[in-house]
């Protein structure tokens, strides 16, 4: 569709990717109507799109700009002609579903996706000209309509004429009809057999005309006839993208994406065929999820049924026999990271949610037993571009537990994946349809299980006591995740947003005794962005503190946040008293390690604040502040190359 160039923004002194519209489509191109549709593609603000920068025209030429992405395309990256392996394909397809589930909700079809158009760079997939396919047939159809129906020369939508690829379009875009978003659908089921076969599902065609007549009246050959190492779920879902009739194929991206974290789901027995055509039904009329249909939910339950052996040697569960052993692990496998959930409801204001409620499931899972690393480095990692088992490596850690929530009409549906760090093998997966009022009860439950697989068979997994309900306010703990967040990104400005937060939360529920600590703790950390203000805050602090206190005095936090105040009023002592009834509390959060570090210094026992720094960066590899309160220690002793390094 154009041709690319690689330049340099001078402004900003970046590199640019300028995509020139090719001359025989430019033909009769509105060129002011072009602008304003990939004006309308730039809205696009996700992690796995590449967004539009700008679009234009110089000299009758329509062009757009991109972000220069350094790494290299699917296409090269399929060029040596074997499948790619089971964990990378199913990562690349994950991240290129996650992509359309996000378009589609924002009304935007790609309409040419293809490997040319999926770069992969620092073990992310990112999909590319998002938009250019629609803005390009959208700013001719004037011309289309002038031309009359028999001239086919004056459209690209004509039949027999449509833009896009001939290789991966979909039967009704290769006649000319109208197309929707399963059109991207049967394309993604092309590039995933092409990834997970080795070879295209009609290679050897030798003419366009061949691959789009084949596309139109030809069955492709399974995919497991090809490889029959892929797991029988996930080559169903494969071929069910590549239906012929549109209404076949599934009903959305979001269910695309939600199968293939579901690859090795436990629970999908005969029986559990109705019920999910039940929870279909019920889920589609509380709006979650574009386009599900009870057939689609009954298909996949049918799915697990066919791959029901593979998944109790996930599950340990043996139909009619009872348990059997979990999944053997070592005890060097106790440790795990979570990873921010993907936020598949399509609202980008959402994405907090995911990665909020991936801290508040950490905080659930260190209560049962297994090691938990980092409640904001893992996703620190992955928004560094590092792929699942990157991260692993960088953590330290045996799992990563990943997946994606959706929320919409006070039910939230989560599903997620226990994924090994050795091989990028799922252990375990499964998914949890519930109301947001239930979502304390739901995090101990995934942890429950979480650490089953993890420490049942070493015979040392414990029972965690339940969460308390902290809040059956929705909207509160939504506003209290948000604000967990915020301030997690610790700059002056998302401080004060995530005060706001708190304390919008707290109006709503006044008995939400976490929001109450949180807010006492993100107060208390002013005087780190606005020096001097430690005694103006304290009392602020104080009040927010014994608020939770009163409600709760198990809330770290909220011991944490009166220590750090005493500690701006140099009440040292008091302040190291607090410090370690926070810990005692819960020793997961960093922040109480790291400010109990810098406490210790002011009374020079630097030994005992040097353990202190350790632990902060043990609770938070990947955590830049963890880094710095080491380095402000080793100031303070003057180990100055020492802290430089840090």
């Amino acid at each position: 569709m154009s041709r690319v160039f690689i330049a340099t923004e001078t402004a900003l002194g970046r590199t640019v990717v300028v995509k020139v519209v090719s001359p025989e489509l430019a033909e009769g191109l509105s060129a002011e109507r072009f602008t304003r549709e990939v004006r309308l593609a730039a809205r696009l603000q996700q992690a796995n799109i590449v967004p539009l920068l700008s679009a234009g025209d110089a000299g009758r030429l329509a062009y757009y700009t991109m972000p220069f992405v350094d790494g290299l395309s699917l296409r090269a990256r399929l060029a040596t002609g074997e499948p790619l392996p089971l964990g990378e394909a199913t990562h690349i397809l994950r991240d290129v579903a996650k992509a359309l589930a996000y378009a589609h909700a924002q009304g935007v079809v790609h309409r040419d996706i293809k490997p040319e158009n999926v770069l992969l760079s620092g073990g992310t997939a990112m999909v590319t000209d998002f938009g250019i396919a629609k803005a390009i047939t959208a700013s001719r159809t004037r011309e289309m309509s002038a031309a009359g129906p028999d001239n086919t020369s004056g459209t690209l939508t004509s039949v027999g004429s449509s833009l896009g690829t001939p290789a991966y379009m979909a039967p009704e875009q290769a006649v000319g009809s109208p197309v929707d978003l399963r059109a991207d659908l049967y394309a993604w089921g092309v590039m995933a057999y092409e990834m997970l076969a080795g070879a295209h599902p009609f290679a050897g065609k030798a003419t366009p005309q061949a691959l789009v007549a084949a596309h139109i009246a030809e069955l492709p050959a399974p995919v497991m006839s090809r490889n029959p190492s892929i797991p029988s779920a996930l080559a169903a879902v494969v071929m069910q993208c590549l239906e012929k009739d549109a209404e076949r194929r599934p009903a959305s991206a979001a269910d695309v994406l939600g199968a293939i974290d579901a690859v090795a789901a436990p629970d999908m027995t005969a029986p559990n065929v109705v019920t999910a055509s039940a929870n279909a039904s019920r889920l589609a009329a509380a709006g979650l999820g574009a386009r599900v249909s009870a057939r689609t939910f009954v298909g996949l339950g049918i799915l697990g049924v066919g791959a029901l052996g593979a998944f109790m040697i996930f599950r340990g569960r043996s139909p009619g026999n009872g348990p059997v052993p979990a999944v053997a692990v070592t005890a060097a496998d106790r440790s795990i990271a979570v990873l921010p959930l993907a936020n598949l409801s399509g609202d980008p204001k959402d994405d907090y949610f995911g990665i909020g409620l991936a801290e508040e499931m950490t905080r659930a899972l260190s209560r049962t037993g297994v090691r938990v690393i980092g409640r904001v480095s893992a996703g620190a990692l992955q928004a560094r571009g590092l792929d699942e088992r990157a991260i692993a490596k960088e953590l330290g850690v045996g799992s990563l537990l990943t997946g994606s929530v959706q929320r919409a009409e006070g039910q939230v549906r989560i599903t997620v994946s226990l994924i090994s760090a050795a091989d990028g093998a799922v252990r375990w997966s499964d998914r949890y349809d519930r109301p947001l009022t239930n979502v304390f009860a739901l995090q101990d439950e995934i942890a429950r299980a979480v650490a089953s697989q993890l420490l049942g068979s070493l015979g040392v997994a414990r029972p965690s006591a339940p969460t308390r309900v902290e809040t059956a306010d929705p909207e509160a703990y939504a506003l209290y995740l948000q604000g967990q967040v915020l301030f997690g990104r610790r700059t002056g400005q998302t401080v004060q947003q995530a005060i706001a937060l708190f304390e919008r939360a707290v109006a709503r529920d006044p008995s939400f005794a976490r929001a109450q600590a949180s807010l006492a703790i993100a107060i208390a950390s002013l005087p780190y962005s606005e020096p001097g203000t430690g005694r103006a805050v304290a009392p602020r602090v104080f009040a927010a503190a014994q608020k939770a206190i009163a409600i709760d005095s198990t809330v770290a936090e909220a011991w944490g946040a009166i220590a750090a105040a005493q500690m701006n009023l140099f009440e040292n002592r008091n302040a190291d008293s607090n410090y370690r009834r926070a810990q005692a509390l819960d020793t997961t959060v960093a922040v109480l390690w790291g400010w109990h570090a810098l406490n210790l210094t002011h009374m020079a026992r630097f030994a005992e604040a040097r353990e202190r720094t350790v632990r902060a960066q043990a609770a938070e590899p990947a955590s830049m502040i963890a880094r710095t309160w080491g380095a402000q220690l080793l100031l303070t002793e003057r180990r100055y190359e020492a802290a430089d390094s840090a």
